[in-house]
């Protein structure tokens, strides 16, 4: 109760250190009809809180709206990313999740290829299991015939 930004973004603390209120929580001193002080409140502090609607209304909100959708959190999260020009050759909702998975990792170099298992002291054949004529790398099989 004594620390949420009640009052144009500052505390109850910030405005009133010197009161404390004994309960934490705010449905401590409501009811349905608006808010229930104990008497030892200061007045001032009394006219701050009657100022204050709090009819019933969502308690949070996503980007401005007050019933956000998985998609308002999705965009909301990854909008300080800057879109790559490959998204949509990769992402695409027509496409098989399971072979535009395989192709980011190829395009980022973390296809798990022999020369990859290998630096990870997994003793695999390093010939490309396609070809027969190659080492088998992430390059390797973006070009191998």
């Amino acid at each position: 109760m004594n620390w949420d930004p009640w009052y144009f973004g500052k505390s109850l603390n910030d405005i009133f250190s010197s009161f404390k209120f004994d309960k934490n929580y705010v449905d401590s001193y409501t009811t349905s009809f608006g808010w229930a002080l104990p008497t030892s409140t200061p007045n001032a502090l009394r006219e701050i809180l009657a100022g204050m609607n709090f009819s019933e209304q969502p308690a949070t909100a996503l980007d401005g709206s007050n019933l956000p959708t998985f998609s308002t959190f999705y965009h909301s999260y990854f909008k300080h990313l800057d879109e790559v020009y490959w998204h949509p050759f990769l992402w695409h909702k027509r496409f098989s999740l399971r072979y535009s998975s395989y192709a980011w990792l190829a395009l980022v170099g973390k296809l798990k290829t022999a020369d990859h298992l290998r630096l990870r002291g997994i003793d695999v054949l390093a010939g490309c299991s396609f070809c027969d004529s190659g080492i088998e790398c992430n390059s390797h099989l973006f070009f191998c015939m």
